[in-house]
């Protein structure tokens, strides 16, 4: 899955939140297969998605 699409190939800001975004989709993803306790599991889709808002925020500048 790509997120920045539309990101200049210089805007570090942009690729160090698409990294951190994917990686915490994929211990997301791990948490689920796994079923390791559901706070857990939320706490992680908690913060995925606020890392999505702010890159979003770093894409709009």
């Amino acid at each position: 899955m790509r997120i920045f699409s539309s990101t200049r190939p210089n805007d570090d800001a942009a690729r160090n939140i698409g990294a951190v975004t994917s990686d915490t989709h994929a211990e997301h993803h791990a948490l689920h297969r796994n079923h390791g306790g559901r706070l857990t599991y939320q706490r992680e889709a908690s913060r995925e998605l606020l890392l999505l808002a702010a890159s979003t925020v770093v894409r709009m500048r």
